[in-house]
């Protein structure tokens, strides 16, 4: 026989007569035959514990449908909204249990506040890319602007005399060589 904490014997008649009868596959087998011998020992018979079995659901369920009545009015915060806007992208892939779980303000804002972050975003990043032509623009306008005639000449016009003074040097060399060839 198994031993539980706190053992089966420890515990009040109410939680004996609900692993008694079990219907969650919450206890073992074991633990159930436990929960019946020891009622046998106290003399709480089938049938009264059948009536406190029906009690304890009929007050299971009554706290179950108000806490769905909480649930289902149940909205964000303010800063929960936020971040749903905010972080939409992270958020898309969480919490889709909201309406089953019967949160269903919660889950209609939550599809809102992803809707207008992608939103958001998507109108951001359309001004950008509205607004970079003209920044580029004016970019163009400011190089073009700066006048770099000195630095041409002291440091690329050297280099392409150097260059052009290679490829006709190189261009003769050819042609002699050619010349003596015939």
């Amino acid at each position: 026989m198994q031993e539980y904490f706190p053992p089966i014997n420890k515990r009040d008649d109410d939680e004996l007569i609900s692993i008694a009868n079990d219907t969650t596959g919450e206890w073992q087998k074991d633990a159930i035959d436990q929960a019946k011998e020891e009622l046998k020992k106290r003399g709480i018979s089938e049938k009264e514990q059948q009536r406190r079995f029906e009690e304890q659901l009929k007050e299971d369920n009554k706290e179950w449908n108000e806490e769905l009545k909480l649930r289902k009015a149940e909205e964000y915060s303010l800063l929960e909204k936020s971040s749903l806007i905010l972080f939409w992208f992270k958020e898309i892939f969480w919490d889709w249990h909201l309406k089953r779980d019967g949160y269903l303000l919660k889950y209609r804002q939550r599809r809102q506040f992803i809707f207008v972050g992608f939103l958001l975003t998507v109108a951001s990043f359309g001004w950008i890319l509205m607004q970079s032509p003209s920044i580029d623009k004016q970019r163009m306008d400011e190089i073009n602007k700066v006048d770099n005639s000195k630095w041409e000449k002291n440091y690329i016009g050297d280099s392409l005399k150097a260059a052009e003074k290679k490829q006709i040097d190189t261009i003769k060399k050819r042609r002699d060589s050619s010349l003596r060839s015939e």
